[in-house]
């Protein structure tokens, strides 16, 4: 077991575009910088509403507030969402329906959005909360 000050050790790292993250339990950052803003290339091996929302975050963030959360993320990719990826008809509150890569209707849960965001505010993927 660790000592309470080996608990407490962070990395503070900025990237390119100044965002700041801090990462607890780390001696040293990762080599790699952060992108808080994805790029197309990092959604190559994604399904397809999870690309789709990557790559629609700043216009979220645009559109609904500095720190869009599930529910917001989720209405702003019904109503914006490309056609050919996020279908028109939406009868659910709690869920997403998108087609897959081969064209098969597929649902996501907000809760599954909710955990998604989570993780990418974590890994600095998008900016923390």
């Amino acid at each position: 077991m660790g000592s309470k000050a080996d608990k407490r050790k962070t990395a503070i790292i900025q990237n390119e575009s100044g965002v700041t993250v801090t990462l607890p339990h780390m001696n040293t950052p990762p080599s790699l910088p952060l992108d808080p803003l994805p790029r197309a290339s990092n959604t190559a091996n994604m399904v397809a509403w999870r690309a789709v929302m990557l790559e629609s975050w700043p216009a979220i963030i645009a559109e609904c507030c500095p720190l869009p959360n599930a529910r917001d993320a989720l209405r702003w990719l019904k109503r914006n969402g490309p056609r050919d990826k996020i279908p028109e008809d939406q009868p659910d509150r709690d869920a997403l329906h998108w087609l897959d890569s081969s064209g098969n209707p597929q649902t996501v849960a907000l809760k599954t959005l909710s955990n998604c965001l989570r993780d990418w505010r974590k890994a600095g993927t998008i900016p923390p909360k």
